[in-house]
């Protein structure tokens, strides 16, 4: 029973990463200047080109929150 239950944990992290959308920015020369990820529930993270967090949204009950860096809301939408 517990290898089963290992087994089945072991799965979890790897379909939850395939629920995850990655969206790629470029400037006008085609150059990277950042990228973010959102997952199914819809909240989103926000990375430099570095790959460093700039900023996260997070969704719910229809509104988006966004933060920066440091965790403190910035924003939210409707």
């Amino acid at each position: 029973m517990k290898i089963i239950t290992l087994t089945l944990a072991m799965l979890i992290p790897t379909v939850a990463l395939a629920e995850q959308r990655q969206t790629t920015f470029r400037d006008a020369s085609g150059r990277e200047v950042g990228r973010s990820t959102t997952d199914a529930r819809g909240n989103t993270t926000y990375r430099d080109a570095m790959g460093r967090e700039v900023s996260r949204s997070v969704t719910s009950g229809g509104t988006t929150t966004t933060y920066d860096r440091m965790g403190r809301q910035v924003g939210t939408s409707r």
